[in-house]
């Protein structure tokens, strides 16, 4: 635009582009776009290489002076850049297409100053997300932010990429496409390439070729569904708050610094049950678990060095503290003692989505000195929804059930309550808030004594039920909770748990996470009928449901941090904890700055969203270095590589999802390498039986697979449990055999053999979206892939490169461990590949390449050119 807001032709920019050095070509492209260009369109329409000048270039309104930028307080700080005034506009707003030099330490780079928008506008999360994301990435300097802005100028063309690689992935240019959610499409398809890379170089991810193959637009189309799935989600979020979403309000969700640390404590608002300790969970707790329950020693085998309950001051006001210690001696949660071995502090919390506060014993120095407890029996988490099957045309039906306080219903034994004292209370105060003469006081002292209390003696309070923040206290609560779905008829073997293998008859099933159990059935009424078997189960236990959060059958649910539902069938991340957790990442790549606490809790939450497509784990390496270094709640200089890989979590948020829908594919695949010659992959039908059961064996460390062969091995040779197969290896076919250009270390090539594996199956646009047996003779490669990352040097760049064409496939791969004398891919990876006899029509389909076109258009008009 000129100064007076007309629009310049395209033709005077180009004169005014001619002008400068470069200018030319500058020209040339704007005049003549090279076909299928993968860019996004500017808010008027226009190519955005349009914006991508250098910086002497005047397009439209003046760029800003030096000056001008000294005095802009929302450039000068990242932070005031959330700052709005009540009629929503910004507090220096410029034109939208305002180009500003960005005062950034990180960056030289050019960023664009947002003008005001309407205040409805701004409270959709949708729209601040897409906003905040462009104003940060124009002004950072990260690898993932570099490939951004080079992206979005055209990126690097290359002609000589072979198009049966899925990577890098060409960029969408679609008019269909609002601008914000095609930015939201490349900046994912940018993380995919960035992943594969290794993060090795921001250039490595750029987009080169300009067609895209059959693969490459799949996977196109799988982010464009996932991201408007996103948008659509975020769309509907409703903000209750009167502020509107920012980066820096994403980020205080994580900060305590930027928050009240601890609510104020108030009695009356603390969440209490009429009757605490009522439950014995001693009948629940399996024998081997009860031994360390029942006797101190065997618990704490070193003793305990906790702080003095007299060294402890309880947080808030001392009378606010006797008043609540008073009441939770009515109901049962609290015993009285003398002399305590040890006590730890105690503060509160809000409870989420109530005005009520939950009261925590904070028992970490406790817990380090007890023994290591057990890992809660059949505990759930958002892994296991990955294991859900929906069968094509079918709808599921979710429940949900809820213990109130369950913490608080579950008795502690007498032998261990001198251990879970807090802070000192005064006879005399607790007396006077009791209404109680002292001598009546001494019911509730376990160690009162034939003395007389004093009204100066100081007591302790101890805890006569299970803590909250006690490391056995959970593996107590899931053994009582699982009780509860076994009295209602709920096998175990129907409790999803990733230690354990899926029940193959999937029409019901649950999974249970300390105090809630999840159901799903694939019949209402069904599901109805084992409701009110569980309701009675609560009654006959003696367990307090909390009524308010049931859920009946329901299409969708919030379970775990996870949303599941029927359209489209998916598992995928609470918007309740992404949204914070995406503008939380905004704001730390504006600043660059965080305190080790908010950064270790940012990450927390990013890993729980990564069990779900356990490959998003790869994305992060340098982060748990800084995550791991000293708890410190003062905010310093993030690392830029730990910044980069946060980046690229957000890009890839939206494949954070699960297909409950996906298909087991009838298919075997193998891989292995040899150092004496390179790579090999095989792979063979099979029936859907036999793959079903092949599946199940997967989610078992302790299960391998064995081939028809005369190898002869002792009895007992092997820990695990082989499942054979009635197939031989020279059944197989050879797909891959692949002459390594150097000899690595074995892990490496290893790790290379499952991506070439990973790179053939996702050529096959039949195969994207579905899950695929694959069996490795590595067990490091097996179980890093199994884990979804690894911290070896030989390993991660490999399991990076997995997992990329993994999220951008969808492909869900069941590993497998076969030994080395029964792995099919032994042969071709040694160089002896067996070759069929007839073409593989079941496992490539024929199809017409431009190739063979082109031949038969030759062919066509050879007798014309012979005239």
């Amino acid at each position: 635009m000129d100064g007076a807001g007309h629009k310049q032709p395209r033709l005077t920019l180009c004169l005014e582009a001619l002008l400068t050095p470069g200018g030319l070509l500058l020209c040339i492209e704007m005049l003549v776009p090279p076909p299928g260009l993968g860019c996004w369109r500017s808010p008027e329409g226009r190519d955005a290489r349009e914006a991508s000048f250098p910086e002497n270039v005047i397009i439209g309104d003046p760029v800003l002076s030096e000056p001008a930028l000294a005095t802009d307080p929302r450039l000068a700080d990242p932070a005031a850049s959330a700052e709005r005034t009540k009629d929503g506009e910004s507090n220096s707003h410029r034109h939208e297409d305002q180009k500003v030099d960005s005062p950034s330490d990180r960056s030289p780079a050019t960023s664009e100053a947002k003008d005001g928008r309407a205040a409805d506008t701004m409270r959709s999360p949708w729209s601040a997300l897409c906003g905040a994301l462009e104003s940060a990435l124009s002004s950072s300097d990260l690898p993932m932010a570099r490939c951004f802005r080079e992206g979005r100028a055209g990126g690097v063309f290359d002609q000589d990429v072979p198009r049966q690689s899925l990577f890098p992935l060409p960029l969408v240019y679609d008019e269909a496409l609002e601008r914000e959610e095609e930015m939201m499409v490349n900046l994912c398809i940018l993380g995919l390439n960035h992943l594969d890379s290794g993060f090795s170089d921001a250039r490595n991810a750029l987009p080169r070729g300009r067609h895209s193959s059959a693969a490459q637009r799949s996977v196109q189309d799988r982010v464009r569904r996932a991201c408007r799935r996103l948008r659509t989600r975020m769309e509907d979020l409703v903000d209750e708050s009167d502020s509107c979403w920012t980066p820096l309000r994403g980020l205080s969700s994580f900060d305590a610094s930027l928050q009240s640390v601890y609510p104020v404590l108030v009695a009356d608002l603390v969440d209490i049950l009429e009757k605490a300790a009522a439950v014995d969970p001693l009948s629940s707790v399996p024998h081997e678990v009860r031994t360390f329950l029942d006797d101190p020693r065997r618990l704490f085998p070193d003793g305990v060095l906790g702080k003095a309950p007299r060294q402890l001051k309880p947080s808030g006001n001392r009378a606010e503290y006797t008043k609540l210690t008073a009441k939770l001696l009515r109901c049962g949660k609290l015993r009285l003692r003398r002399q305590a071995e040890a006590a730890a502090p105690v503060f509160v919390v809000g409870k989420r989505g109530s005005h009520l506060l939950r009261q925590i014993w904070s028992g970490h120095d406790i817990s380090l000195a007890a023994r290591r407890p057990p890992k809660p029996y059949r505990l759930g988490n958002p892994g296991v929804f990955c294991r859900i099957r929906k069968l094509p045309g079918s709808r599921l039906y979710f429940s949900k059930r809820d213990a109130r306080a369950f913490f608080d219903q579950l008795c502690l034994p007498k032998c261990l309550r001198k251990f879970f004292g807090r802070p000192a209370v005064i006879a005399g105060d607790l007396a006077r808030e009791l209404e109680l003469e002292l001598r009546e006081l001494a019911k509730w002292v376990d160690d009162a004594g034939p003395g007389e209390l004093a009204a100066a003696t100081t007591l302790t309070p101890v805890m006569a039920c299970w803590p909250m923040g006690f490391s056995w206290s959970s593996v107590v609560a899931q053994a009582v909770m699982v009780d509860v779905c076994r009295r209602s008829g709920l096998s175990d073997a129907q409790l999803l748990s990733l230690e354990h293998a899926p029940p193959t008859d999937m029409s019901e099933l649950g999974t249970v996470a300390t105090d809630d159990i999840i159901l799903v059935h694939d019949d209402a009424e069904r599901g109805r009928e084992r409701l009110a078997k569980l309701d009675a189960a609560f009654v006959s236990r003696g367990v307090e449901r909390n009524i308010g959060k049931d859920v009946d059958c329901a299409s969708e649910i919030e379970a775990l941090g996870c949303h599941l539902g029927n359209d489209p069938p998916w598992a995928e991340p609470s918007l309740g904890k992404l949204v914070p957790l995406l503008f939380g990442i905004l704001q730390l790549v504006i600043s660059g700055r965080a305190s080790p606490d908010t950064f270790s809790s940012m990450l927390g939450t990013a890993q729980w969203f990564a069990q779900l497509p356990r490959w998003l784990f790869s994305v992060f390496h340098a982060s748990y270095d800084f995550a791991r270094g000293v708890p410190d709640r003062i905010s310093k200089e993030v690392p830029d590589s730990c910044v980069n890989e946060m980046l690229v979590f957000f890009a890839l948020a939206p494949l954070a999802i699960v297909d409950l829908e996906a298909p087991l594919l009838p298919l075997i695949t193998a891989c292995d390498a040899a150092p004496e010659f390179g790579f090999g992959v095989s792979v063979r039908d099979t029936t859907p039986e036999e793959a079903a059961q092949m599946a199940a064996a997967s989610t078992q460390l302790d299960r391998h697979i064995e081939l028809l062969e005369d190898t002869a091995e002792a009895p007992g040779m092997r820990r695990s449990t082989a499942t054979k197969l009635p197939y031989s290896v020279d059944s197989f076919v050879d797909v891959i055999s692949l002459k390594a250009k150097v000899v690595q270390h074995s892990g490496a090539m290893e790790a290379h053999g499952l991506l070439l594996l990973v790179q053939w199956l996702a050529r096959a646009v039949g195969r994207h979206g579905c899950r695929v047996i694959a069996a490795v003779d590595a067990q490091a490669v097996l179980y890093a892939a199994k884990k979804g990352r690894s911290s070896s040097p030989t390993l991660h760049v490999p399991l990076m490169r997995i997992s990329a064409h993994c999220l951008a496939a969808g492909l869900q791969l069941l590993l497998l461990w076969v030994p080395s004398s029964h792995n099919p891919a032994d042969a071709p990876s040694r160089g002896a590949r067996r070759r069929p006899q007839v073409r593989r029509h079941s496992l490539k389909q024929h199809r017409i390449t431009p190739v063979s076109r082109l031949d038969r258009m030759l062919r066509e008009l050879l007798p014309y050119v012979r005239q």
